[in-house]
């Protein structure tokens, strides 16, 4: 089958547009190119509940399908990701932007071309012939692809460029991309040096700056990605490789600088945002961190990517701003937005779709760090207490909740859940996105001191009660109050080891009185769980002589 041999009568054929001009320019495209079998779907949804319903060859879509709907990148990368569309088929998007629109995922998710406004019926039947062919040609190297057959796929790509291949290019970059994946970045490295000596391409050049970038060579990777700006090549990607080098080199104000221009240039990339939130939390850049979480959250909301946790991420980084302002008015503006965010999304499809997700919890969690933002310490308990009553309800810890709980968790020094929680996460293999990745990272790092200290004298004490040393038991738990002052179940066993000490002595000991008075005291004060309650008030029964 030769190029020219490309016929559309016998072919199905999906469009998907939203503008009525550019509906019937398609339309009348395709009637003169002999197809007979066309569907047609204004909304990115419907064209994906079709493609479950029949096979298409060829999909054909605008990139921009209206505000607030998926666009027309993200419906092929779910087609693809999903296996909705038949892996023959093709799939070409339309565009009015002469520089193609950075896709988010991997390259076997990528439209096969791009056609340009305004055509004409002879232009359209060029990209489709175009795109017919290559997607024939490298059936092969997508079929290992949509296996997860790696080493197939390197294989499937050598195998067409010891041909005389027009797509030398591509399947290049695959075998580079699939190195970066596998890890093996000395081997893309060797290729790429290859690749250099016969040709300067601007991909080939930024691929080995990011090669460089991997191998941790942080000079050879800056000078590529500079000689790329100089030249105003590819140059998003060369400010984000100048970027990634400059944090890891802790030169983070220019870091900063770099990612922002990346962003600027060509800003539809998740990754791109999550290096952006990454740079501007270790520069104390909070508000650049807050639209980079935004723009993740707003990017993903129609797209494979969507998740509950770029929500959560986002509202976290607005009350992160709020704890790191000298400013009182801006303070309570950040806070009203995270609360106001909260009532906004409460009834949108992202919370209504989230699997493992309460938002009832949720809802506590993010008023217990605002009561505590606003220093009201019994507040933010009695917050975290409702969190954990509907907490309660899961037979597994909803895992999008973690970042904020274990952060509340960590503030209110209840050691003990956290240890559990962290626990829970390494048992589970949680992976979470970079954004929250960072905020558990940065929880684990702060509380390990303490919390190691907190759980050794915990065990310490058990020790010494069963061994039959109340004393020294409860000296023990007084040192851990003292890390954790505030924890209901600490002064819960507190109060049971006092009573057990009081037991021993001939007349009641005055200062361990006082202990039990003050204990009872505060733990009346506190918002306690039934469970918490019912023992509180067992302990009170049998500490009534110590009370008065």
């Amino acid at each position: 089958m030769t190029d020219n041999s490309l016929t559309y009568h016998d072919k199905n054929i999906l469009v998907v547009e939203d503008h009525d001009g550019n509906l019937m320019l398609l339309r009348n495209a395709l009637s003169k190119l002999g197809a007979q079998h066309v569907s047609v779907c204004r909304h990115a949804a419907d064209a994906a509940e079709l493609c479950r319903q029949q096979q298409f060859d060829f999909l054909i879509s605008d990139v921009n399908l209206g505000n607030h709907e998926q666009n027309g990148l993200q419906l092929v990368e779910q087609l693809r990701a999903t296996n909705a569309l038949p892996l023959a088929s093709v799939c070409l998007l339309i565009s009015g932007q002469m520089q193609r629109p950075a896709l988010m995922g991997k390259a076997e998710l990528q439209p096969d071309d791009y056609l340009l406004k305004p055509f004409n019926h002879e232009n359209l039947h060029q990209r489709l012939q175009k795109a017919s062919l290559k997607r024939r040609t490298l059936l092969p190297i997508y079929q290992q692809l949509e296996a997860g057959n790696i080493k197939g796929a390197i294989n499937a790509c050598k195998t067409e460029l010891s041909k005389t291949s027009r797509y030398r290019q591509f399947c290049s970059l695959v075998i580079t991309e699939l190195l970066w994946r596998n890890g093996d970045f000395k081997s893309a490295a060797s290729l790429l040096n290859q690749l250099m000596n016969d040709t300067q391409l601007p991909w080939v050049v930024i691929a080995m700056a990011r090669t460089q970038l991997y191998l941790r060579q942080f000079n050879e990777a800056s000078e590529l990605a500079r000689r790329m700006l100089e030249n105003r090549m590819v140059a998003d990607d060369a400010h984000e490789v100048l970027a990634q080098c400059l944090l890891r080199t802790e030169k983070l104000q220019e870091a900063c600088d770099e990612v922002k221009e990346a962003i600027r240039i060509a800003p539809h990339s998740i990754e791109r945002h999550y290096l952006g939130c990454e740079i501007a939390q270790a520069n104390g850049d909070y508000d650049f961190a807050k639209q980079c979480c935004l723009s993740i959250l707003e990017q993903t909301r129609f797209s494979i990517h969507r998740s509950v946790s770029h929500l959560c991420n986002y509202v976290r980084s607005l009350l992160e701003q709020a704890a790191n302002t000298s400013s009182e008015q801006e303070k309570r503006q950040l806070q009203n937005q995270a609360v106001d965010t909260l009532q906004r999304e409460a009834s949108s499809a992202l919370v209504k779709q989230a699997k493992e997700f309460d938002f009832d919890a949720y809802r506590s969690l993010i008023a217990a760090r605002v009561e505590l933002l606003q220093g009201k310490m019994q507040s933010a308990r009695q917050a975290m207490a409702d969190a954990n009553q509907y907490l309660a309800r899961h037979a597994q810890f909803p895992l999008e909740l973690a970042a904020d709980s274990a952060y509340m968790l960590n503030e209110l020094g209840d050691y003990e859940q956290l240890h559990a929680l962290m626990q829970e996460l390494d048992a589970r293999q949680y992976t979470p996105n970079p954004v929250t990745a960072h905020a558990l990272e940065q929880i684990r790092h702060q509380s390990e001191g303490s919390m190691q200290q907190y759980m050794l004298l915990l065990a310490d004490a058990e020790n010494h009660f069963i061994q039959g040393k109340f004393q020294l038991a409860y000296d023990t738990l007084k040192r851990a109050k003292r890390l954790s002052p505030g924890n209901p179940n600490l002064l819960l066993k507190l109060l049971q080891y006092a009573i057990k000490l009081q037991g021993f002595f001939t007349t009641p000991d005055a200062d361990i009185s006082a202990d039990c008075r003050d204990t009872v005291q505060q733990l009346r004060r506190m918002s306690l769980d039934e469970k918490q309650s019912k023992a509180l008030a067992i302990l009170i029964a049998q500490a009534e002589q110590y009370l008065r």
